[in-house]
């Protein structure tokens, strides 16, 4: 260990690089990461039993609801509940958005008919009046005609009626009994194999889950805009402020390309367990570079290693730890945990990379190239 960093230490660096080029591949071309319900939108319900639910009857249900989705997942929180996730239904979700912009035009053309109320009793207002009656039909013709597109989705008879609000209030009445209708179907499935005592149901639309992501994206981007500044402030040079921003940079890729590898969704459980893992970098990577930097006993090498051995007893814990909670959490089937723990335990992993073979290597060749410009002064 004390020769870690030896004469060939620079080229340690390859082997973070090559994972996070790897893992970004892994992450946004092929396979791409898999998203759960809160991202991409989707179904999630929460069936309590009294009588405990055995792993076959989850996996008999898997079975049974894989005609109603593309991806089922059935779990165990506890030994008397279940957790079923799904996939938006397609057809729901393209009805949704004809839906929502039926019920957009229809509230405009409200407006638009009362300002027509209003233009009738003033006489100068003729050119005002003319350009809301035409906006008025034009509003008409489109919320006749998407009622008419929900009512096709749905697979029904468009009904006959000379009140587009009519048409439309019956479209959105009819989408909606769809939807219960289809929901009513899932819990039948289940309560055909399981005592149900009481069902919850969240879901999450596509459009929702889209702005919910842009802003997890938004969040990560302050949080690394923010950390270096921070880090620029304090070392007052660019080096190894970038090396402490890619060690956490690295650390979020190489987990996310694991999650890929196996199939760890990215769901609000392990977006937190990512946020954790900025702080564990950071914890790392500026004790490194402060213990380097900052002090003088020793060699620098010297200093790498001592900070090394601190570092990586930090990693160690929280692996023993987390794995702790992953063994329970996958003894218990409670997702959150065990998501949360797996996502930790392997950024921590890539903690140990990301530091000691692409940080260290950055800060001790930084150092080394000071103190030789000084001497040769």
């Amino acid at each position: 260990m004390k020769n870690f960093f030896g004469q060939h230490y620079k080229k340690y660096i390859y082997l973070p690089l090559a994972l996070v080029v790897l893992s970004l591949v892994l992450v946004f071309i092929f396979p791409k990461i898999p998203l759960g319900s809160d991202f991409k939108g989707g179904l999630l319900f929460t069936i309590e039993s009294s009588q405990p639910i055995s792993p076959q009857v989850s996996a008999e249900l898997e079975k049974e609801l894989a005609g109603f989705s593309k991806t089922v997942s059935v779990s165990n929180p506890s030994e008397k509940s279940l957790e079923i996730e799904m996939d938006l239904n397609q057809k729901f979700e393209d009805v949704n958005k004809l839906n929502i912009q039926m019920l957009s035009a229809n509230g405009e053309l409200m407006g638009a008919e009362v300002n027509a109320t209003y233009y009738s009793g003033i006489e100068s207002a003729t050119e005002d009046a003319k350009k809301n009656a035409a906006r008025v039909d034009e509003l008409k013709k489109e919320v006749n005609s998407l009622a008419s597109q929900v009512f096709a989705g749905l697979g029904k008879r468009v009904p006959s009626s000379k009140d587009v609000h009519d048409l439309a209030l019956q479209a959105k009445v009819a989408f909606d009994d769809e939807k219960q209708s289809f929901k009513e179907q899932i819990v039948a499935i289940v309560g055909k194999k399981v005592k149900i005592e009481s069902v919850s149901m969240k879901e999450v639309g596509a459009l929702l889950s889209q702005q919910f992501f842009s802003k997890i994206i938004n969040i990560f981007i302050f949080s690394f805009l923010a950390a270096s500044v921070l880090v620029l402030i304090l070392f007052r040079s660019f080096v190894p402020a970038f090396a402490v921003v890619f060690g956490a940079f690295a650390d979020i890729t190489i987990t996310m390309g694991a999650m890929t590898v196996f199939g760890i969704p990215l769901t609000l459980a392990s977006f937190a367990g990512l946020l954790m893992l900025i702080g564990f970098s950071l914890d790392t990577d500026v004790l490194l570079t402060i213990r380097v930097l900052k002090r003088r006993e020793g060699d620098p090498k010297e200093r790498a290693f001592g900070a090394m051995k601190t570092g990586v007893l930090m990693s160690v814990c929280a692996i023993v730890a987390f794995g702790v909670l992953f063994i329970a959490a996958s003894f218990l089937q409670i997702n959150v945990y065990l998501e949360i723990a797996s996502v930790v335990m392997i950024g921590s992993v890539a903690d140990l990379i990301a530091t000691w073979m692409f940080n260290a290597p950055m800060v001790l060749n930084f150092v080394e190239k000071k103190e030789k410009d000084k001497v040769s002064i």
